[in-house]
């Protein structure tokens, strides 16, 4: 006789039959209790041994080189410092999409960055910087964003 079949007939007995009515219906609730404190017990034991607690995420955004120097008098490659972004990822991190960015120059009156997929993060000396030129790249891995670098145009 199954559970649903049981509350059915315990349902329809007679009142003067109270004792049995939970006889029936506590070993039900009991075993459903124990199934699910089961369940969540093995859903514990396989979050803590997927490893995910001992696995923590390590994402790590770099700029390279962080600092150049270039001759804004000087012909090709002499007046330019080619940057790079780069990312490490490790561990149990978050899904989150990563982002290509494009690269700048706090200076574009004295230096330039390229965009074109060709060259990339080729920064140029148009002329002398009074102060070193921040570039940066708006790039994003998994929600972090990368560093700037300088440029020295002398």
């Amino acid at each position: 006789m199954s559970w649903a079949s049981r509350a059915v007939w315990v349902y329809n007995l007679p009142t003067t039959h109270d004792a049995m009515r939970f006889e029936l219906f506590i070993p039900a609730l009991a075993n459903t209790v124990s199934r699910l404190l089961a369940l969540a017990l093995l859903s514990a034991v396989m979050i803590l041994c997927s490893g995910a607690a001992n696995d923590p995420c390590s994402i790590t955004t770099a700029i390279t080189p962080p600092n150049a120097t270039a001759d804004h008098s000087a012909d090709s490659p002499g007046n330019e410092a080619q940057f790079s972004a780069s990312s490490d990822v490790k561990g149990n991190c978050p899904m989150i999409p990563d982002i290509a960015g494009a690269w700048s120059t706090s200076d574009p009156e004295n230096t330039t960055i390229s965009n074109d997929p060709a060259t990339a993060g080729l920064a140029v000396c148009q002329h002398e910087t009074p102060t070193p030129a921040t570039i940066t790249y708006s790039g994003r891995v998994r929600g972090r964003t990368f560093p700037s670098a300088t440029l020295d145009c002398k």
